[in-house]
């Protein structure tokens, strides 16, 4: 079954089962053990599918690692991983939790904007920004900063398949294929 399929099926899962309160407190604990498992990539992913590890073994690793450290306290979520673990699905983590970030982005009116710009926005220009998207967009604004010394100058904006470029490198590369197109 493809990987995105069973994601989506366990994201909507988690956020069916708990409630409307939680969702935000789930979304910092579940970053917080993609962090982790970022981190140690290879040591936790061999243990969660390494057959050697009984199921219990494996519970006992989350509660030393999330539970005991006191960086996961929702129940709900913490028998939510128990149960990736028994389904053989904690490989598919990071999956899940990609799409149920985004499905409670949608749920909560929000949209992630990436913005690039050559040096770092100064804090006015982009609390202007923040409220004319908001404003144009009827959504509730997060905002990706990147900052990228290739594009020279201006912004370059990215969201939902869209791409808003207004970087002077971007106008060069026009300027250049105008110029092309119109030689002899």
């Amino acid at each position: 079954m493809d990987i995105s399929i069973i994601a989506k099926r366990y994201a909507k899962a988690l956020r069916t089962l708990i409630g409307s309160d939680e969702l935000l407190q789930i979304q910092t604990e579940f970053k917080s053990i993609i962090k982790l498992l970022d981190n140690n990539k290879d040591i936790l992913s061999n243990i969660m599918q390494n057959p050697a590890f009984s199921v219990d073994e494996r519970k006992k690793i989350i509660d030393l690692l999330f539970i005991n450290k006191k960086i996961i306290t929702n129940k709900k979520f913490i028998n939510f991983l128990y149960f990736l673990i028994k389904k053989d699905k904690f490989i598919h983590v990071k999956e899940i939790f990609n799409i149920y970030v985004e499905d409670l982005n949608k749920y909560l009116n929000n949209i992630k904007i990436k913005i690039i710009s050559p040096v770092q926005l100064n804090k006015k220009f982009s609390e202007t920004l923040v409220k004319s998207l908001e404003s144009i967009l009827k959504k509730n604004i997060i905002i990706d900063f990147k900052i990228e010394k290739s594009i020279l100058g201006g912004i370059r904006m990215e969201f939902d398949g869209y791409v808003f470029d207004d970087t002077i490198k971007n106008k060069l590369i026009l300027l250049e294929k105008k110029l092309i197109s119109t030689s002899i």
